[in-house]
């Protein structure tokens, strides 16, 4: 799939559904990046054009690559994901390098930061309660 065609495909559907941004939003806004509408931020996790500014906050590049992993885990098709993630890290300014060392956090390891566990934990319970709803 080239980015062609991924925003053919943001125009005609929701690549991330709505209530998994809206929970995502509320676990990120004003923490991992700057304050910004729910409404915005679902928009651009849709890569609906024009595209709202992001402005991720000092420090929080990782958590944002671990927010866009298990986001697309909730995409379907695979390549459609794919797609997406690279997308989503051009506009928030992140390398694939970056990604690549950042995108999991293991919350089951004694290094991993206490931050980082609380991060990942909240994230989780807000993708499970969407995915609990939609059954």
């Amino acid at each position: 799939m080239n980015d062609r065609l991924l925003e053919e495909t943001a125009k005609l559907i929701d690549i991330v559904d709505t209530p998994l941004c809206s929970f995502v939003w509320k676990v990120c806004n004003h923490i991992q990046f700057e304050n910004m509408r729910g409404t915005d931020f679902c928009n651009l996790m849709n890569l609906r054009e024009p595209l709202p500014e992001i402005k991720i906050r000092k420090g929080e590049s990782g958590r944002m690559c671990y927010m866009l992993c298990e986001v697309s885990k909730q995409i379907p098709n695979p390549d459609l994901a794919s797609k997406w993630v690279g997308k989503m890290l051009k506009i928030f300014g992140i390398t694939q390098e970056t990604y690549n060392t950042h995108h999991y956090i293991d919350i089951s390891k004694s290094n991993t930061s206490k931050s980082n566990k609380r991060f990942a934990s909240e994230l989780q319970n807000a993708i499970n309660s969407v995915i609990m709803a939609g059954k």
